[in-house]
């Protein structure tokens, strides 16, 4: 995939990223067609090759600042954009990263806390209760949520178990 800017009017620039695999491919897109659906500045064309040593690999131009040979497809929409993402997969990937910065975020909190503790704070009381219960009700869930995602496997586990007694 290509990324082709320029800041301000500085020269072109241009990001390949190279996907593992066609759903990673497709999150992309949908990520850069979220962030980039209000920019008015997008190309009218592009290189569909990569610039290789001293030319395109698409059409052999050798200047790598070259107007791309193929034009850009402005025409889907989000509203018209069947997003190809899982929306359980992303929800599990939210969750299994929330997991992994989980004590992070709790060390944070309390640092935070300790910090308000130690200063005049202008936060009122019930500012400051209202930071704590959002803060509780987040790790709540997360726990929440472990627990269901493990009981979840535990069972899989055992309905596995009896699939494999029940073929013996």
């Amino acid at each position: 995939m290509q990324i082709i800017w320029s800041e301000e009017m500085e020269q072109i620039e241009i990001l390949y990223l190279q996907c593992k695999s066609v759903n990673e491919l497709n999150q992309w897109l949908s990520a850069l067609r979220k962030s980039c659906i209000h920019n008015t500045e997008t190309l009218n064309s592009y290189h569909p090759g990569v610039f290789k040593g001293d030319k395109w690999s698409c059409c052999h131009q050798k200047e790598k600042t070259a107007a791309g040979c193929d034009k850009t497809r402005h025409g889907v929409t989000l509203q018209e954009w069947n997003d190809p993402l899982d929306p359980d997969l992303e929800s599990q990937l939210i969750f299994r990263h929330l997991l992994g910065v989980r004590e992070a975020m709790r060390d944070k909190y309390l640092e935070v806390v300790k910090l308000e503790k130690d200063k005049d704070s202008f936060q009122s009381h019930e500012q400051d209760s209202e930071l704590k219960d959002a803060a509780s009700k987040l790790f709540q869930l997360l726990q929440d949520l472990q627990d269901i995602h493990e009981d979840l496997e535990l069972r899989e586990t055992e309905n596995t178990n009896c699939l494999l007694e029940l073929q013996t």
